[in-house]
């Protein structure tokens, strides 16, 4: 149940972000900018997002990883 909840927020958060003109995606509760081609952040500098490949297709949507090991 506590599993479900978090994956509920989560989603509810990531729902709530945006991007703006400048191709920035704007953190709701910091109004940090984040450069969605490089994902470093432009607002104070020093933050920057982790950034995966996601390819399209017409059975869903894929995000890859990088694979470091057993997990």
């Amino acid at each position: 149940m506590r599993l479900k909840n978090s994956v509920r927020m989560l989603k509810r958060r990531l729902l709530m972000l945006w991007a703006d003109e400048d191709n920035c995606l704007i953190c709701p509760y910091h109004r940090y900018k984040f450069d969605l081609e490089t994902g470093f952040e432009k607002t104070c500098g020093g933050n920057a997002l982790k950034r995966y490949p996601i390819e399209i297709r017409d059975d869903g949507l894929f995000i890859g990883k990088e694979n470091k090991g057993w997990f």
